[in-house]
Parts: C-alpha cells; sequence; structure tokens
C-alpha cells in the first residue's frame, strides 16, 4: 500500500512538519500531525508526498529539480494534474512515472522547493 503523507510549513516557525493533514472546510487553518504533535501549517505550503523517491530522498509536491547537462536553464516541478503526479517543464507537461523511467533520470538533482525557492 502507498504511504500517504503531506508536508507544510509550521504557521509561525516557517519549519517543514511532515505527517497527516487535517483540514477544516471552509477555513484557512491547516494542522499537520505526526506522532509527535499536531502543529498548524501554511495552507499554501501543502503538498503531499508522490509515491516516488529521488537519491534516497521523498519527493513531494511542489519540489523543484533539474536535469545536470540538458542545457535547459528552468527548473521542473512535480504537479498534481491530468489524475495524477506529473513533471511540469514550463512548455508541457509528462507523467512522473515515465519521467523517472527514462535514463535521464540518473541527472536529476533536487534544487528546493516552490516555496524555499520560488
Amino acid at each position: 500500500m502507498r504511504e500517504i503523507e503531506f508536508r507544510g510549513k509550521q504557521r509561525w516557525s516557517g519549519e517543514w512538519i511532515y505527517g497527516e493533514l487535517s483540514q477544516l472546510k471552509g477555513s484557512d487553518w491547516a494542522w499537520i500531525k505526526n506522532d509527535q504533535y499536531v502543529q498548524p501549517v501554511l495552507p499554501e505550503t501543502i503538498g503531499q508526498f508522490t509515491g516516488e523517491m529521488l537519491l534516497g530522498e521523498k519527493l513531494f509536491e511542489g519540489d523543484l529539480f533539474r536535469v545536470r547537462g540538458s542545457g535547459m536553464q528552468h527548473p521542473f516541478t512535480v504537479v498534481w494534474q491530468n489524475c495524477g503526479w506529473e513533471v511540469d517543464f514550463g512548455i508541457g507537461s509528462r507523467s512522473l512515472s515515465s519521467f523517472f523511467s527514462m535514463d535521464i533520470c540518473l541527472r536529476v538533482e533536487r534544487i528546493g522547493n516552490l516555496h524555499d525557492n520560488p
């Protein structure tokens, strides 16, 4: 079974919090709960774990990365669209699983996320 996990930036400290997401309908408040605590997070920073790993680290919605040696200057973004996880190239997108099945994934490096590196 796939792990369902979210992350979000803690409302006051800006620290990344990981765990289960809770959100009140119609409210601008959200919380992430894990084994240690329940923390309020900024809703605009919430991203879901994609189920994919990149160089041993979990890949989340909103992560930015680039392909070394590709000649492309802008970063690629992990997004949810077309009913699945995709890599948005800025000029089009491709499913995340097909992107990582290409030999190009050996040259991929994470360079941040949309919230820390806009």
